[in-house]
């Protein structure tokens, strides 16, 4: 088995609406990509009553928003059971009009803790770019894992890749977060400063432009 595959992996994927008669909460705007959320593994029994693994994805305010495709909530399964931590952060939300459903593509981050502060700040900025726009390539074989082990994780430089193109009817709603997204994320993450300040500038420039409006009409 490769290095890769022994103490990191990563993928993307969309998750889907429904499983069985369980149904998800996925609104288009309850969720931002580059945002961080969590994902719980358990099992159920299907129809047939076969015990199978579920991966269930739920947004900052606990809502369900999709499942993993079954051959990878069984992936996650095993690699929770071996030990690895999971990360799952929003990397992409697309418009169904056939459907008039939104469906999220989340980008899926797994490693040992063997080398858990170098992992940890990795996996934190490629979330950080996917949430500027950029569609990091998460995918790593043991030569590139190997390259970059050893390298200050802001020195790496990170590649991206295509995103996946739609069906017809379908189209990407969201690809990167908004300003406000931003501040919501810095926020959870415990980045105050960085909130403060982000939220700082937006009413600086708000003030100026109300002034200019009224200096405008002559009211001041």
């Amino acid at each position: 088995m490769e290095l890769a595959n022994k103490t990191y992996f990563g993928f993307y994927c969309f998750l889907e609406n429904q499983l069985e008669n369980e149904l998800c909460q996925n609104k288009g705007d309850n969720i931002s990509v580059g945002q961080e959320i969590s994902i719980k593994i358990d099992t159920y029994l299907n129809d047939y009553m076969k015990e199978l693994p579920r991966a269930r994805v739920y947004n900052l305010a606990d809502e369900l928003v999709g499942f993993l495709p079954k051959n990878k909530a069984t992936q996650l399964q095993q690699a929770e059971q071996d030990g690895f931590k999971i990360r799952v952060c929003v990397s992409a939300v697309t418009y169904d009009e056939g459907i008039e459903e939104y469906m999220a593509q989340v980008a899926v981050i797994a490693y040992l803790p063997n080398n858990t502060n170098f992992f940890d700040a990795l996996c934190t900025k490629m979330f950080e770019n996917i949430a500027g726009g950029d569609h990091v390539k998460i995918q790593l074989s043991e030569k590139e894992l190997q390259a970059i082990l050893n390298t200050p994780v802001d020195k790496i430089k990170l590649e991206t890749i295509a995103f996946p193109k739609l069906e017809k009817g379908k189209a990407y709603y969201k690809k990167h977060a908004t300003g406000t997204e931003k501040m919501v994320i810095a926020a959870s993450q415990n980045k105050i400063g960085c909130w403060i300040g982000s939220f700082a500038v937006f009413a600086v420039v708000g003030a100026a432009i109300i002034f200019i409006v009224l200096k405008i009409m002559g009211i001041v």
